[in-house]
């Protein structure tokens, strides 16, 4: 009965313990931003503006909202395999 006792204040010892850290503030490791997601933030703009546009002008021609958000989902595809093809060379 005793060991049982003494397994239950150890883990609720552990427990107090792991909430105590747990409150305590550490600093945040600092970020960098890698030069591949560089790249995608740079390539997210043009995507935009074609999706955009397309689904803009689909909405004005046929006044289908489905058919214009379907037009910009085109066009973001498009740009977006345009993008991940590479010339040969």
């Amino acid at each position: 009965m005793s060991a049982l006792a003494a397994s239950a204040g150890l883990l609720v010892a552990l427990g107090v313990a792991l909430a105590v850290s747990g409150l305590v503030r550490t600093a945040p490791p600092p970020r960098t931003v890698s030069q591949r997601a560089l790249r995608r933030a740079d390539l997210v703009g043009p995507k935009v503006l074609a999706a955009g546009a397309a689904g803009l002008a689909v909405l004005v021609v046929t006044r289908w909202p489905v058919a214009a958000a379907g037009a910009a989902v085109a066009a973001w595809l498009v740009m977006a395999r345009r993008a991940r093809t590479s010339p040969a060379g």
